[in-house]
């Protein structure tokens, strides 16, 4: 137990640290994301109406049923969901989000560290990690849930990895590929540059080929939203949004990860003086990672016997190429390969420069004598607390203001999914949807076209039977006529119970009818997972069978040991 001290009595402060930040009395701050309330809302819903897994918002975009859910990397969106489904309201379920995720990173972090420095250095640097001023700007001016789960599953997959290679345990083998799912599945671009770390991170290990067998099975869990997200994006906006984003705008210079002008919740603008948001990671993280890395550097230059030489190369390769990609000196490499655009901000590669001073700052108090850190972690811990805690804090408003801007039906139905506008079908017009969100004549017209799921075009007549989220049915008297909802091939429509596949759009990328005549003629809506969809949860249901079998397969080969 007494072993254990150090490590409860920073998780207490963190605690104290983190809690007194997220939970100011009955209250709720802003952020930069403002979609997010929204679709921890509108999946909750989807759940509870037994869409699983969720993949349209049918609340958004006037009803429409936007396929935001469909896109967005959704293992933070399951944590915050179950968190409101267990009886929190939406504003105290992102905070508890967030606060379960700043623990979980400092938690996985020492566990990470511990298994290759000792007791007091790992927990200084996952006490580094868990507070650095970037993870607060994460927070209280990003709002970016995904971005911060990220941060507390890549050293809990990397920590679980290491033992994956260490032991043959059918429990390490299986928790090890479900956490990988996870961490593939929590941020559409983290979890992406993720996969080229841990491979690499494999190949450092002994028993690479267990290892990798583990990340297939986890690719394969993870497939219910990696499959989709990849094949059916093309009938979105996104590729051509992520296309014309001017990443050049937001490249850092090199004393803003120091420093920063002023700090603020604003955004990231052209230019290193103009930007309302910070991207300083921390004075003591960068003095101690860097020094700790160059011990590191000297001690591989001397060729001295270092154990873990190939995986601690791999981690500063990661520090400094990452950290290099988010500064303006790398522009010439953002050019060249093209394929980059789809990181859109180059500041993203901060997180990993978190991961990696955190790291080497554990390092560096690896090689310092006992007497020395007995006054070293307690001086820096202290500096921490006083000096970094302010960044951990944004003025907040009533719960009532929140909900109002974030929550209320006019905000959901009318606002909200402009916030994501990359997601509307391509067979929409993108510049047309998007200039409604600022003409009040448009949107007033648009709110009252879409009241019910019909709008005829003719002289027609309609009379709804059934209308709720999922599954609509009219009687329409008309030739000519429109369905309200954005389509993609996971709404289908039938005519008189005949399968109807529209080939003419509005600009709303609604489905437009044109029939024979005005004979009475029923028409259904409903949604249905597409063929590609059912494929991708089929993937993710056989890839929990192979990881139980194989689990099964390590304990059986166990037992015959014994």
């Amino acid at each position: 137990m007494m072993k254990k001290l150090p490590f409860l009595f920073l998780l207490f402060i963190l605690v104290i640290f983190f809690g007194k930040s997220l939970f100011p009395g009955d209250k709720m701050f802003d952020f930069h994301d403002v979609s997010q309330p929204a679709r921890v809302a509108e999946f909750t819903y989807d759940l509870m109406h037994s869409q699983i897994p969720p993949r349209v918002a049918p609340h958004l975009s006037f009803g429409l049923g936007y396929p935001v859910l469909n896109f967005y990397a959704p293992f933070s969106y399951w944590v915050t969901s179950i968190i409101h489904m267990s009886g929190f309201d939406i504003a105290d379920s992102i905070k508890l989000s967030f606060l379960f995720a700043l623990l979980l990173s400092f938690i996985s972090m020492n566990l990470f560290l511990k298994s290759f420095f000792k007791p007091h250095p790992s927990l200084f640097g996952a006490f580094l990690y868990a507070s650095s001023p970037y993870v607060a700007v994460e927070i209280f001016a990003r709002g970016n849930i995904g971005e911060v789960w990220f941060l507390a599953l890549l050293p809990l997959a990397l920590y679980l990895i290491y033992k994956n290679a260490q032991l043959s345990s059918p429990y390490i083998f299986t928790v090890t590929a479900l956490v990988t799912s996870f961490t593939l599945t929590v941020h559409n671009v983290l979890s992406l540059l993720f996969l080229p770390l841990v491979i690499m991170y494999i190949l450092a290990l002994q028993k690479p080929k267990r290892n990798f067998f583990a990340l297939f099975c986890g690719v394969m869990l993870a497939g219910y939203f990696l499959i989709p997200a990849l094949v059916e994006s093309n009938l979105t906006n996104a590729s051509k949004i992520a296309e014309i984003t001017q990443y050049q705008d937001h490249f850092l210079c090199w004393w803003q990860i120091w420093t920063t002008n002023a700090w603020g919740y604003g955004a990231s603008n052209p230019g290193c003086l103009k930007d309302g948001i910070s991207f300083m990671v921390g004075k003591v993280q960068i003095v101690t990672g860097i020094v700790g890395l160059l011990v590191l550097l000297y001690h591989l230059s001397k060729r001295s016997k270092l154990k873990f030489s190939a995986l601690f190369t791999v981690f500063a390769i990661t520090l400094i190429v990452s950290t290099f990609l988010t500064t303006y000196s790398s522009s010439t490499i953002w050019e060249v390969l093209k394929f980059m655009t789809v990181f859109q901000f180059p500041w993203r590669f901060l997180i990993f420069t978190v991961f990696g001073l955190a790291f080497f700052s554990a390092y560096l108090f690896t090689t310092i004598k006992p007497k020395f850190l007995q006054i070293l972690i307690p001086l820096f811990l202290s500096f921490i607390i006083i000096f970094q805690s302010k960044y951990f804090y944004k003025p907040p408003m009533t719960k009532i203001q929140f909900n109002k801007l974030y929550l209320s039906e006019s905000g959901l139905r009318e606002h909200i999914a402009y916030r994501v506008a990359e997601y509307l079908p391509k067979t929409g017009d993108y510049t047309f949807w998007k200039s409604i969100e600022f003409s009040p004549a448009m949107s007033a017209a648009v709110v009252e076209q879409t009241k019910k799921f019909i709008y005829v075009l003719d002289k027609g007549s309609y009379r709804t039977i059934k209308s709720d989220s999922f599954y609509k049915e009219a009687l329409v008297n008309s030739s000519e006529f429109v369905i309200n909802v954005h389509y993609l091939p996971f709404w289908r429509i039938k005519i008189n119970n005949i399968e109807y596949i529209p080939n003419q759009f509005d600009q709303l990328a609604r489905p437009v009818v044109k029939l024979n005549g005005t004979d009475s003629k029923t028409v259904d809506l409903y949604f249905e997972q597409t063929p590609i969809e059912k494929a991708a949860n089929l993937v993710t249901v056989i890839g929990m069978i192979v990881t139980v079998a194989y689990s099964f397969i390590i304990k059986k080969n166990h037992s015959h040991k014994d």
